[in-house]
């Protein structure tokens, strides 16, 4: 699905992100069978620019996943919590 990324600037090498996602999720069984159901992202976090394409990043997001699979068995419910630092390459 479609995911957001806004970044705020705090100042020149600091900017404050936040993002947001919705889809689509399913999932297939042995028997075959596929359910669908939806899920939802919510985050945010810190970019520090070392130059004008380059950012280290520190990022937490909240994971929100429900498949109804017609039965209590075969439903899914997946909540969780994300952290991560990496490293973002911006093409001019």
């Amino acid at each position: 699905g479609p995911i957001v990324i806004y970044n705020i600037s705090a100042n020149e090498h600091l900017s404050i992100v936040l993002e947001g996602a919705v889809g689509k999720a399913s999932s297939e069984y042995s028997s075959g069978n596929t359910y669908d159901g939806f899920a939802w992202l919510a985050g945010g976090g810190l970019r520090f620019f070392l130059n004008d394409n380059v950012a280290l990043n520190a990022l937490a997001s909240y994971l929100n996943m429900q498949i109804d699979g017609g039965t209590p068995s075969k439903s899914v419910s997946l909540t969780g919590f994300n952290m991560g630092l990496g490293i973002s390459v911006f093409i001019k």
